[in-house]
């Protein structure tokens, strides 16, 4: 079986470190990018990741500009989950065409739960 990659932005430098960190854990590999304009070239330079976990709330461009980009690079088939610390984007999220939302600060007793179904093609939509 190919090794799982998950692709991971975003602008905070600690937080891309504990979902690393929790991922690694896990036995997943990741790449973790903090300039959300470096995305496109580091999607043309990696096989398309399983998943995508976005923050939303990044200078230069935020998750929601980068939503059609990361479509565009993966198809409809690989989940892209928002990942921010404002809770009250649920729903917002949903009718932009997330495929779930996980709200930080991430829960290492409930990620390897929400990672999985995520990899299962699950929704995930916790907002606490």
């Amino acid at each position: 079986m190919d090794e799982i990659c998950v692709f991971v932005v975003d602008d905070d430098e600690n937080s891309l470190l504990i979902i690393s960190e929790m991922l690694y854990s896990l036995n997943i590999a990741c790449v973790a990018i903090q300039d959300s304009t470096q995305v496109e070239e580091a999607l043309r330079t990696m096989n398309v990741p399983r998943a995508i976990f976005l923050d939303l709330e990044m200078p230069k461009i935020n998750g929601y500009e980068i939503l059609d980009t990361l479509r565009a690079y993966t198809g409809p088939d690989v989940p892209i989950i928002a990942c921010t610390v404002h809770t009250n984007e649920i729903n917002t999220a949903r009718k932009l065409g997330f495929n779930g939302f996980i709200a930080k600060p991430l829960s290492s007793d409930r990620f390897p739960d929400q990672l999985d179904r995520v990899l299962n093609g699950i929704g995930v939509w916790e907002a606490y």
